[in-house]
């Protein structure tokens, strides 16, 4: 993930590396079972979140990132509500609808 002997610019985040650059969903034998799911999953529930109006950590403690050693757990997340965000989530019309549907 981060071998310069096989990576330029190792310290920068690059959308145009191949998958198999990162080990994030496992490798070989040890694979990660949803990872195609996650692949398609992440990126929706990500691009719905960070479209939220005024998104920000949560106060207090809720809102520092919780750790399991050197692996992040959770890190709670507030933003403004209002029926127009619901109305414009990206899954609205997808397999995901039935859950998005506003009031």
């Amino acid at each position: 993930m981060f071998e310069a002997r096989v990576l330029n610019q190792t310290n920068e985040f690059r959308i145009d590396r191949p998958d198999f650059h990162s080990i994030h969903f496992g490798y070989g034998v040890r694979k990660c079972f949803g990872r195609y799911i996650n692949q398609a999953q992440i990126p929706a529930i990500a691009y719905a979140l960070i479209r939220q109006k005024n998104l920000r950590r949560a106060y207090g403690g809720s809102g520092q990132m919780q750790m399991a050693g050197i692996f992040p757990t959770s890190m709670n997340l507030a933003f403004d509500v209002s029926s127009a965000a619901t109305k414009s989530l990206p899954c609205r019309d997808c397999i995901c609808g039935p859950f998005f549907k506003s009031s």
